[in-house]
């Protein structure tokens, strides 16, 4: 019993890092639209987050089947989020775009 339960963790586990790393928008998607830009991709997660310029807000998009999509936070939260992000978690793999890189004014 325990040797099957390793073995459905190990193939769960398979399956969602080619997931993480084959990223894409579910089309179901109800949170995400075709006028939202791509600000951060970080390697290996569940969500990218995504601006929309028309309500000035970021959204947390779902990249993976098993992840849900979020309302994010507006501008001010993104700012201290990414200043957080650089002090606290030095492993992070954060892939900013030209986007992300003019609002955070850097």
């Amino acid at each position: 019993m325990k040797k099957e339960i390793a073995l459905k963790l190990k193939e769960m586990e398979k399956k969602h890092l080619e997931y993480v790393n084959n990223s894409k928008i579910n089309e179901d998607d109800d949170l995400y639209n075709e006028r939202m830009i791509l600000l951060v991709h970080e390697k290996q997660s569940s969500w990218h987050l995504y601006y929309d310029p028309k309500y000035n807000y970021i959204y947390s998009i779902a990249v993976v089947p098993s992840a849900k999509s979020s309302c994010f936070g507006d501008l001010k939260y993104f700012k201290r989020w990414y200043r957080w992000k650089e002090e606290n978690d030095k492993n992070a793999m954060l892939c900013l775009t030209n986007k992300a890189v003019e609002l955070l004014g850097i």
